[in-house]
């Protein structure tokens, strides 16, 4: 299994997203995180699954969630 380092800004832009979520409708917040948190996991076990974006750039998308995860692979 591949080891998954977020950036700091990956981890604002998450925090802010769940914050709006919170604001918006408090159940969702806990169900963007934990979709959020899915994605992260299949990229872990998966990492050449998704769409190459651009040379090393790959998007996975949140499912039920307008929200995509950017990430290289080392």
């Amino acid at each position: 299994m591949k080891r998954l380092r977020l950036t700091p800004e990956a981890e604002l832009d998450i925090d802010e997203a769940h914050l709006w979520y919170h604001r918006q409708a408090p159940d969702r917040a806990a169900d963007f995180l934990a979709a959020v948190n899915a994605c992260l996991a299949t990229i872990q076990r998966h990492p050449q699954a998704f769409t190459l974006v651009d040379a090393t750039m790959r998007r996975a998308l949140v499912r039920r969630f307008p929200y995509a995860v950017f990430y290289e692979i080392e």
